[in-house]
């Protein structure tokens, strides 16, 4: 009898922890600056961002996508301060700064590379979901890309590779 209730006790631990377990949010961590939706990056940003470039704090919490300038869905603490930068928004969490880059909703009918806007309907899914990827990314992580897709490298107007033969040099 004593083994029965120290196995029903286990399974009863088991089942409470399991409870516990971390829930994804539907939503992608955001915080919405001067009407503008902007979504964290997990990589923190290098170097420090000036005092003087800080042009807010966090003022509110919420459990949804941001609706109020200052609110975030990723940390509670209030008071965070963020600050424009070139790609979007810095945001000081968790001792880091952390770029935030300007959210584009699945629905919208263009898509920006390079400075350039293309009408989503002329992209592959493979290139809409690398732009995707791509657009996460941190201003220092898009320079260290190698590659982009060939529908881009066209779309861009860069010129085709073409063989070459290739000269010794003596």
């Amino acid at each position: 009898m004593k083994q029965f209730f120290s196995v029903l006790l286990v399974l009863c631990c088991i089942l409470a922890l399991s409870g516990c377990a971390h829930v994804e949010s539907d939503y992608p961590a955001a915080i919405m600056v001067e009407g503008e939706i902007y979504l964290l990056s997990v990589t923190a940003l290098p170097g420090e961002i000036d005092e003087s470039a800080i042009i807010g704090y966090t003022t509110s919490y919420t459990d949804t996508f941001p609706k109020k300038d200052g609110q975030t869905n990723f940390n509670r603490e209030l008071h965070l301060p963020y600050a424009r930068v070139e790609g979007g928004i810095a945001i000081l969490y968790d001792h880091e700064w952390h770029l935030c880059t300007p959210y584009v909703p699945k629905d919208a009918e263009t898509v920006t590379f390079a400075g350039r806007t293309f009408e989503k309907s002329e992209l592959s899914e493979e290139t809409l979901e690398w732009l995707s990827w791509y657009q996460s990314l941190s201003e220092e992580e898009q320079r260290a890309v190698s590659s982009i897709p060939h529908e881009l490298y066209e779309l861009n107007g860069y010129p085709d590779a073409e063989d070459a033969e290739a000269y010794a040099t003596e």
